[in-house]
């Protein structure tokens, strides 16, 4: 079961090195793309940087309230979640992963919600289930506790609204 968790937990990288890609292909090849990917890719940037400022300055708000901090026996909880254990008292709300996730699914959903597609509850469903997988990974490998993933959750929710609507606006 540890493996599929760390399966689940390293997907964030992969789509943000697919996202990359697909990035630089649309600057030379779809240029009618530029907005979107410019867009997208600045909300994958704030989803990247936010949670880790948010860390830091948890550090240094409450050094001392054990609920900001990774659940006793954090293991492999980096972003590529290959390390051992995480030292004692790492900042962990909110969730990185969370956020970088549900930003991608949630923006996915608003784009999909925007047009018009054969299967677009369908489409929707998996997003959420997404989301769900990605919060049992990280409980499950002991990385985050409640309160951290939904912290994460809600961050990247609200990266995801805030740049979907800046999107629209553009177009």
């Amino acid at each position: 079961m540890i493996e599929i968790a760390n399966f689940i937990s390293v997907l964030p990288l992969y789509y943000l090195i697919i996202t990359f890609i697909t990035t630089i292909f649309s600057l030379f090849i779809f240029t009618n793309n530029i907005k979107y990917h410019f867009v997208y890719t600045i909300g994958i940037i704030l989803s990247l940087v936010l949670p880790q400022l948010i860390k830091l300055l948890t550090k240094f708000i409450s050094p001392i309230n054990k609920i900001w901090y990774r659940p006793d026996g954090a293991k492999g909880c980096d972003f590529r979640s290959i390390k051992g254990f995480a030292e004692e008292f790492t900042p962990g709300f909110p969730s990185g992963h969370m956020t970088i996730t549900t930003y991608i699914l949630i923006f996915n959903i608003l784009l999909v919600l925007k047009k018009k597609y054969k299967y677009k509850y369908l489409i929707i469903l998996l997003n959420i289930f997404g989301i769900l997988l990605m919060s049992w990974a990280r409980n499950y490998k002991k990385c985050h506790n409640l309160l951290q993933i939904i912290g994460g959750i809600i961050l990247g929710y609200l990266l995801s609204k805030l740049t979907f609507k800046f999107y629209t606006k553009l177009n």
